[in-house]
């Protein structure tokens, strides 16, 4: 199980959190208008 944050945003860093349970997660923060708030995009693979 891990967990990933927004903790690198530039807009209300850390207010988001994804947990899973699949392989090798990587966490992309991606700018976002108009909320007031950054996009979490998470990329992983199932499980073998």
């Amino acid at each position: 199980m891990w967990t990933l944050t927004d903790d690198t945003a530039t807009q209300a860093p850390g207010i988001q959190h994804v947990y899973g349970d699949l392989a090798a997660p990587e966490v992309s923060i991606e700018p976002a208008t108009p909320t007031d708030h950054d996009a979490v995009l998470v990329r992983a693979r199932l499980r073998r």
